[in-house]
């Protein structure tokens, strides 16, 4: 997401620019007969989450702000398109991933540097790039990472994404020993960093996945526990991002939990916000683009901030869009996780033995799901080109064992 610039307003950055290029490129070839336009069921869900958005633009009460929105919602829709039609072979699947690992890999080396120059040279004008402010964290002898995104909650569910990507890569032999265990340092530290409740979800995704390979060796036992321990830390990881116990000047409401004051945190009050938003507007929201909570919260830091965001996927899709778009979203995502999961439409019992496609399919629940539940992730560019990945690999004999 970095380096971007403004153009009326709106964050634009050098990967919007490649993704126009391509997609010029793409109807060119199209329109002059040398490829196809692929059809696929998923495009019928697209179709229903962008008539929703649309629907709600139409209502909304900032009607300009909708159809600007509107626009960026289609993008988001196009990636996915595209992304299925360039992706048609094996070759081109682990020619995307590989992409994707070192680009991951390249924001996790950023991140990396950034850690160790906050400790050698806190001057440095690095830092006014890809050093984050304290945000809601108390300020301290520590370094809080966004390496080349704006903020460290996203840099972190892309850090997942690419996580598992390596270790599905290395299962299928695309990348060796030596360089995966360099990425995955470099992943791990950059991650640990951006100190984000989204580093529950991390953790999840990462169980899930050791979870399966266990089972895949015949140890269902050890692999449900890989499955309990990764949703304990989520479990932990939400409470965290809901309640303090440090006492907050703004809160307009406290717990007491056996004589101990417990602070609702800002992302329980955006919660709390957007619900009351999708009460008063439930049918078509607010308006697509808008902003569906006011929270004025006092961060440990000191510093005052005004919260509009849901810091919650669903919440904001629903206090946005209200029921038509929470129910066109679902059933995307539903549709998804189904193509992720099952190694054929219709043999529901039957998880896929594709790791890449394991590994991708986690990657999406973890974030957009539970990385979702602390964070808006509707909107991640990563979140929807993963998604065409998912789509594009049920279409596709891939591996399902090592290949080296």
């Amino acid at each position: 997401m970095q380096p971007g610039m403004n153009i009326s307003g709106l964050h634009t950055t050098l990967t919007d620019a490649i993704f126009l290029l391509t997609l010029s490129l793409f109807t060119i070839a199209w329109i002059s007969g040398k490829t196809s336009l692929s059809r696929d069921p998923i495009h019928k869900y697209l179709a229903a989450f962008l008539l929703a958005m649309a629907v709600s633009a139409a209502f909304s009460i900032m009607p300009r702000t909708g159809v600007l929105k509107l626009a960026g919602v289609g993008y988001l829709v196009c990636l996915v398109v595209l992304t299925i039609n360039v992706v048609r072979n094996e070759r081109m699947l682990k020619s995307a991933i590989l992409v994707w690992i070192t680009a991951s890999t390249a924001a996790a080396l950023i991140g990396a540097i950034t850690v160790v120059l906050f400790y050698v040279d806190r001057t440095s004008p690095w830092h006014s790039i890809f050093l984050h402010h304290y945000g809601s964290l108390p300020v301290g002898n520590y370094p809080r990472i966004q390496s080349t995104f704006l903020y460290p909650a996203m840099l972190c569910n892309y850090l997942t994404a690419g996580i598992l990507l390596i270790l599905a890569s290395f299962k299928l032999g695309w990348i060796k020993n030596k360089p995966t265990a360099f990425c995955l340092i470099l992943h791990g530290i950059a991650a640990i960093f951006t100190l984000t409740p989204g580093l529950g979800g991390l953790v999840f995704a990462i169980a899930l996945w050791v979870g399966f390979m266990i089972i895949e060796g015949k140890r269902p036992l050890y692999g449900k526990i890989a499955f309990a321990a990764g949703s304990l830390v989520f479990i932990l990881s939400i409470a965290v991002s809901a309640f303090s116990i440090r006492p907050i000047a703004t809160s307009p409401f406290t717990y007491d939990v056996f004589g101990v004051r417990i602070d609702p945190t800002q992302r329980l009050l955006a919660w709390r916000d957007a619900i009351e938003t999708f009460i008063q507007h439930p049918l078509f929201g607010k308006g697509v683009g808008l902003g569906v909570a006011n929270v004025r919260f006092q961060a440990p830091s000191g510093q005052m901030q005004i919260l509009t965001d849901a810091h919650n996927t669903f919440l904001s899709i629903a206090g946005q869009a209200g029921i038509l778009g929470s129910a066109a979203f679902f059933a995307l995502m539903i549709s998804t996780l189904r193509r992720g999961l099952i190694s054929r439409i219709g043999e529901v019992t039957k998880v896929t033995n594709k790791p890449i496609s394991l590994a991708m399919t986690i990657a999406f629940i973890s974030g957009i799901a539970f990385q979702g539940m602390v964070g808006s992730f509707e909107d991640a560019r990563h979140l929807w080109v993963l998604l065409g990945l998912i789509v594009a690999a049920s279409r596709i004999d891939v591996p399902a064992k090592a290949d080296r």
